[in-house]
């Protein structure tokens, strides 16, 4: 070892062993990973390559107008009676806005690392 003149290691020598260890983790990892042990593809780090809301980028002329437009329409009237169908829907924060009939709750990560907005929808008219 290189020794500095107090007799202690040098900072050169070190750092020389610091980024050594580092580098056999990172091959440990990779042979793990080639031998099946661990699963990298599933490791997330901290930043993406996506988006900045993680979503994929729904086009805004398919964002729903209210939420009929969805295929869960917030109020119905089967047999002819208005009644609530539906409380949150999720619609991909690449919209901006959640459906007129609702209102923004937040922001929750949805499967495969899409962001969603969570719209709330409002009282049915006659429920108030």
């Amino acid at each position: 070892m290189i020794k500095n003149k107090k007799g202690g290691a040098s900072l050169p020598a070190v750092a020389l062993i610091a980024i050594s260890v580092f580098v056999a983790l990172v091959l440990l990892f990779f042979l793990f990973d080639d031998g099946g042990y661990i699963d990298l593809s599933k490791i997330q780090l901290g930043f993406k390559l996506t988006p900045a809301d993680g979503d994929q980028g729904v086009p805004t002329d398919k964002c729903p107008k209210i939420s009929a437009d969805t295929g869960h329409a917030c109020c119905a009237a089967p047999g002819g009676v208005l009644q609530a169908t539906a409380d949150i829907l999720y619609i991909p924060a690449s919209c901006k806005d959640c459906p007129a009939d609702t209102a923004f709750k937040g922001k929750a990560p949805e499967g495969g690392g899409n962001m969603y907005m969570l719209c709330e929808c409002q009282p049915c008219p006659g429920e108030e």
